[in-house]
Formats: C-alpha cells, sequence, structure tokens
C-alpha cells in the first residue's frame, strides 16, 4: 500500500481524536466518581494552611449524644469527662497556655500512652500499626477554641499534643488523657 498525502494526514487526524476521546472518557469518569463521592480524599484529617497547619474532618451527620470540654495547657490535656457512650460526640477544645499553641488529636488505640510508636524526630506516629484517628482540632493558639463533632464507636481513646514547633516537640512532654467510649 502506497503511503499518500493524504492516507498519513488522516492517520494523524485518527490518532489525534483517539488521544482526546482517551481525555474526554478519563475526565467524565473521574467527575462522575467524584459526584457520586467515590473520588473524595481520604477520611484522614487534611491540613487548612490557613487555620495554622490543623487539620479539617468532614462533620459527622446527626445530633451530637455527649459534649465533652477538653483544656490544653503545658504539658497537660483535661477532659471533663473519662467516658461517655457511643455516638456522635461534640469536643469543645480550648487552648488555656499560657505560652504555647496547641492540639488535641484523638486517637482509637489499644495500646498504652507510653508504648505509643514514635518518629525519628521522637514525635508520635499517628500512623503507626494499631492506631487510627478519628479527628483532631486545628493548632489553637493560646486563649482559641474549636468545636469538633466526632463519630466515636466503642473503644479505648487517647488524647495527644503532637506540635513540633520551634525547636519542642510536644509529644516528649508526654501530654495525654485516656478516654473510653462505651456501648
Amino acid at each position: 500500500m502506497q503511503r499518500t498525502p493524504e492516507s498519513i494526514k488522516n492517520k494523524r487526524l485518527l490518532g489525534w481524536l483517539g488521544i482526546v476521546a482517551v481525555v474526554v472518557l478519563t475526565a467524565s469518569a473521574m467527575f462522575g466518581a467524584s459526584a457520586i463521592g467515590l473520588a473524595k480524599s481520604p477520611t484522614q484529617a487534611t491540613l487548612d494552611e490557613e487555620n495554622g497547619g490543623g487539620a479539617v474532618q468532614d462533620e459527622p451527620a446527626g445530633p451530637s449524644s455527649a459534649t465533652v470540654a477538653i483544656m490544653l495547657a503545658e504539658w497537660s490535656i483535661t477532659p471533663s469527662v473519662s467516658s461517655v457512650k457511643a455516638g456522635v460526640i461534640t469536643f469543645s477544645v480550648k487552648n488555656e497556655g499560657p505560652d504555647e499553641n496547641h492540639e488535641c488529636i484523638i486517637l482509637r488505640t489499644d495500646i498504652q500512652p507510653d508504648a505509643l510508636p514514635t518518629l525519628g524526630d521522637h514525635s508520635l506516629n499517628e500512623d503507626g500499626d494499631g492506631i487510627t484517628s478519628p479527628g483532631e482540632t486545628h493548632v489553637l493558639k493560646v486563649g482559641d477554641e474549636q468545636s469538633v463533632k466526632v463519630d466515636m464507636a466503642p473503644g479505648n481513646y487517647v488524647f495527644v499534643d503532637n506540635i513540633t514547633e520551634g525547636g519542642t516537640i510536644h509529644w516528649e512532654k508526654k501530654a495525654y488523657a485516656t478516654f473510653t467510649v462505651t456501648q
């Protein structure tokens, strides 16, 4: 078969049409997956740079079954109660300072707090085996407050501060509180 300028032109056109078709199909599949919720980002918290690098979660639907106040300070985490029934819990968290920014990360784990895994910089390994995090606050400046609603299943939990800033690794100060969610 002889290659004429017309046949070469037609092959190129068909090649470009194939590429455009693949792009269009990929884009429509991604849009469709996003529209039905399949392409959402992981349920792990995502950073919100405008709020000091703290994390933001999708808020669970439904009314809160309990409210727990949590006070953060150097170097303590103090919840108003140590146990609640399972359900959507509202955590009202306040940084009492007096000098440092703090955060409150809620970890579900059966590991004793002193045995939780750490990273090379001695901060807590929040992604370690046997640990999940259903929610956390933003980084809170002294005096700041934040309410976070979290759907809590029965189990053992630990509230921790894992900020690393200004040469201070908050987890090394071992400020934590244990918490239990019952049936």
